[in-house]
């Protein structure tokens, strides 16, 4: 305004005039504002704003030529009438652009009241008032877009304190968005995520996936549009982005992880390079925030692990050492039990001893096993076992179906880690389902694009809240309360995926279900190829041979003498490795079984000394710790490692499989 009127002035000097005025475009609305014109009342102005783009002022700016009416009585379009009340008649008029940088901002006009004021002699003083014109507004814009970026990067500053702050991103997210929602004087601000959906906001319509993926391909330079024509490659449209918007990809690493994106109310903004750089400035904080969140539960979640790790091993070797009589004899003694009762109440100390050795087996699973190994496991083979051996379990009313339409799919890795993860995802999702009617869905097919395999375990049970989703995998966490849930099922699922190469989709929605998608790397499987496994329900044969059973623990020992004496082979014992081994070299026995953790010389040490002694027979370790805990098994000359507690049937089988030679997996 002061422009204008200085300008006003200026010319009033120059020329024979009535008066002057400058129709610039304003920055923000592109609307022609009329300013520095006295003498004018405010509806005479608005009224001459309203229909500028209509008159002379609008044809200056968009076809970038001066018009000069010589006399408005002889005007043909008739765009130079005088108002009704001006004290005097308009007779000539004289209309110039108004240049910018390069750029026709707005339009200088000058009116007079004689006829052919405005002559070709007047030109060039006329054109210096425009060229003063621009130069300021130059000046105006760039002292503006200054402030505006000095309050964008204060904003920024201040926002990127707040996430480092913040102990987790999301907490401070809806500041995050209100602040550049301010900075940037936007209608809206929001934060997406790569499916498209609003974070924060569940009732907010999804953006279109087109829109992501555009923004996504120009993560290095950002994405704009005025709210008219969306720019390439995007065809389809959202009632959202039919307003000026700038959009940039929050990235970490390779990763897309969301998308800053805010949104205009007027139609005159204009979005460029500078906005796409203005919001970098909160994006690339929210970025590093969201990639530190992610190494600390990484972190965490290792320190998780090595904590329950040393746990694990600390008390596995003793927990199992006591079950051992417990299942051992329990199954022994139900084996010749002819009362129903008493039988059924040595299958109930059975069954309860299992489940505690199943326990101690998926905390070693979960801290030391390894789950990537050379052999391949059949999956179909595996889930049609996981689903039988679940039969028995499944509450009335509850169906559990299988769509396996890849029968030659394929895994390297260990067989019964495999065997787990399938079944406490099928657990996990009947006990979501629970005791109304419902379906458990498991099923098994193959994406050949990228030749691998996945595993859909899917039920319409009550869903998962986001609290809930978000701690899915931690070791520990269970919503149920019962003593049998110990919250380890699905962390076990998340660590054989991770360390198969896989990984993990989990869609939930309360009172509708839940599906989880577990993809791994596929191999394929010959045809005609099966697995053939002894039925290892049935009663082990009546073997023949000798067996030197070696263990420190002497209730262990007695109760492992008990099961093999049981399955017809004589049995001779020893306390430690140094007897065993004077018993060995009097009457070499056909199968060593010793324990692994004794004092003195342990089980892997027994085993060289037997060797290199000549001992051609079978050594077998039987231990609490698990396989995985044995580097140098095979390099000691061990042919097979059971883990304690055994039942009996287990333990004649492992027996006539040592002897026979047929070595397990």
């Amino acid at each position: 305004t002061d422009l204008g009127l200085a300008i006003n002035d200026l010319a009033a000097q120059l020329f024979d005039i009535e008066f002057t005025g400058i129709y610039f475009r304003d920055p923000v609305s592109l609307h022609l504002r009329l300013v520095g014109s006295r003498g004018l009342e405010a509806d005479e102005i608005q009224e001459a704003e309203r229909t500028a783009w209509q008159r002379h002022p609008g044809r200056v700016i968009q076809r970038g030529e001066r018009i000069v009416v010589e006399d408005t009585r002889a005007d043909p379009t008739n765009q130079s009438t005088t108002s009704p009340r001006r004290r005097v008649e308009i007779r000539s008029r004289c209309y110039l652009p108004v240049n910018s940088g390069g750029e026709i901002v707005g339009t200088l006009g000058l009116a007079s009241s004689k006829p052919g004021s405005f002559g070709e002699a007047h030109v060039e003083g006329l054109e210096f008032l425009a060229d003063i014109a621009g130069l300021t507004w130059s000046r105006l814009l760039e002292q503006r877009r200054r402030e505006t970026r000095d309050k964008i990067l204060i904003a920024a500053g201040d926002a990127a304190e707040r996430l480092l702050a913040a102990r987790r991103w999301e907490d401070v997210l809806r500041e995050l968005l209100d602040t550049i929602h301010r900075a940037f004087g936007a209608a809206s601000a929001f934060f997406i995520d790569p499916q498209g959906d609003v974070v924060g906001d569940d009732h907010a319509p999804r953006f279109p996936a087109a829109f992501v993926a555009a923004v996504q391909e120009n993560d290095h330079t950002g994405l704009t549009g005025n709210g008219v024509v969306l720019p390439p490659p995007l065809k389809v449209t959202d009632s959202r982005l039919a307003e000026p918007w700038a959009a940039v990809a929050v990235m970490v690493g390779e990763d897309l992880v969301g998308i800053l994106l805010v949104i205009d109310g007027t139609e005159g903004r204009v979005h460029d390079a500078n906005s796409i750089a203005a919001l970098r400035a909160f994006a690339e904080p929210l970025a590093a925030k969201i990639a530190r969140d992610r190494l600390e539960q990484r972190l965490t979640q290792s320190q998780r692990m090595d904590a329950l790790g040393q746990l694990a091993g600390g008390v596995a070797h003793d927990i199992n050492n006591l079950l051992m009589p417990v299942l051992g004899l329990a199954s022994n003694l139900a084996r010749d039990e002819s009362d129903p009762d008493r039988r059924k109440s040595l299958l109930d100390i059975q069954l309860a001893a299992e489940r505690g050795r199943d326990f101690v087996e998926q905390v070693l699973l979960l801290t030391r096993r390894r789950v990537a190994t050379d052999e391949l496991t059949n999956l179909s083979e595996v889930v049609e076992e996981a689903v039988t051996l679940l039969n028995s379990a499944i509450p009335p009313g509850v169906r559990l179906e299988t769509e396996i339409r890849d029968r030659r799919a394929g895994v390297l890795g260990d067989r019964t880690a495999i065997l787990r993860l399938i079944q406490n995802l099928l657990t996990n999702a009947l006990h979501a389902v629970g005791e109304r009617d419902g379906e458990v869905v498991i099923g098994l097919h193959h994406t050949p694009a990228d030749e691998t395999v996945t595993i859909e375990v899917r039920d319409n049970g009550i869903g998962m809240p986001e609290e809930i989703r978000s701690r899915l995998f931690d070791p520990f966490f269970t919503t149920r309360r019962s003593g049998s849930e110990r919250g380890l099922g699905l962390t076990i699922v998340h660590r054989v995926t991770t360390e198969l190469g896989g990984d993990i989709e989990v869609w939930s929605e309360l009172e509708k279900g839940s599906a989880f998608h577990i993809r791994l790397p596929r191999v394929e499987i010959e045809a005609g190829r099966s697995d053939d496994r002894p039925d290892l329900q049935a009663d082990p044969e009546a073997g023949t041979g000798c067996v030197l059973v070696v263990d420190d623990d002497a209730m262990v020992r007695s109760t492992t003498e008990a099961l093999v004496g049981s399955l017809g082979y004589e049995v001779l014992s020893a306390p430690d490795g140094p007897s065993s081994l004077e018993i060995a070299a009097g009457c070499h026995p056909d199968l060593v079984l010793s324990d692994l953790s004794m004092p003195g010389m342990d089980g892997l040490e027994l085993a060289r000394r037997l060797r290199a002694d000549g001992f051609d027979g079978a050594i077998a370790l039987i231990t609490g710790y698990g396989e995985d805990a044995i580097d140098s098994a095979a390099e000691s000359g061990i042919d097979e490692i059971l883990r304690k507690p055994i039942s009996r049937n287990d333990l004649g089988h492992a027996i006539l499989r040592l002897l026979t030679g047929s070595k397990s997996a």
